[in-house]
């Protein structure tokens, strides 16, 4: 269940790049400084994102063996979508002030 999620998660972050991205390759110059702290932050998201996935399948696994039960499962479930939540909260943030910074250029 979990893991459908974190893939969902990961196709629809990969989406919201994508979208974020399409004005870089639309515009005839971008700045190889500007480049490069785009490519840092997403990769910074991107490992956040599989460290996540990582966790929730490990959650999984230990719950399927019966090393996890009861209050500490819940608990690190809950912890883990919060996680999660705010990290695509946070990413989704990013790509619209960076969209919005692409338009306001394009404009001037």
């Amino acid at each position: 269940m979990f893991l459908a999620l974190g893939i969902l998660g990961a196709l629809f972050t990969t989406f919201l790049i994508g979208r974020a991205l399409r004005p870089l390759f639309e515009q005839e110059t971008v700045a190889a400084s500007e480049w490069e702290r785009l490519e840092d932050e997403s990769s910074d998201l991107v490992s956040r994102r599989d460290r996540l996935v990582a966790e929730l399948r490990e959650l999984e696994f230990e719950a399927a063996s019966g090393k996890l039960a009861g209050a500490d499962l819940t608990g690190l479930r809950a912890r883990f979508e919060a996680e999660a939540l705010d990290l695509s909260r946070r990413l989704d943030e990013r790509i619209k002030v960076y969209a919005d910074r692409l338009d306001d250029g394009r404009s001037s």
